[in-house]
């Protein structure tokens, strides 16, 4: 149930079982709690994502998104925030993966769609967001 907080606003609390149609039902609620945030003068929304999903399945989806942000360290030998086709390259070598040059070529353009010949760390993590 809905407790209000000194500011007046509420907030929730859900159980470690939560039903995907609770979730959906809270996705409803934060939205809303982050338009009428947006709509205040210095609006700020804290939100406890575990009422989203199931804490487990929130964990793994975490070890991932850390586990695509290594990878890019891992690629970004200059450590400049940006992958060039070259430091690509040698981490698709790196982690065993056999390719022509064409074909890491042909999909590091995927990647930079924008002919940059760069991929920085928004696109890197855009490229690899499960659809």
């Amino acid at each position: 149930e809905a407790q209000p907080s000194v500011t007046g606003v509420a907030c929730r609390e859900y159980a470690e079982d939560i039903e995907e149609r609770e979730c959906e039902a809270n996705v409803k609620i934060f939205l809303e709690c982050i338009e009428e945030a947006s709509q205040q003068p210095n609006g700020f929304a804290a939100i406890k994502v575990t009422g989203l999903a199931r804490p487990a399945l929130l964990e793994s989806v975490a070890t991932v998104v850390r586990d695509v942000q290594k990878l890019f360290n891992k690629f970004d030998t200059a450590k400049n925030e940006v992958l060039t086709r070259e430091e690509f390259g040698e981490g698709v070598r790196l982690l065993g993966v056999e390719m022509s040059e064409e074909a890491v070529d042909e999909l590091f353009e995927e990647f930079d769609e924008e002919g940059t010949g760069k991929i920085d760390r928004l696109r890197w993590t855009e490229y690899l967001r499960p659809d």
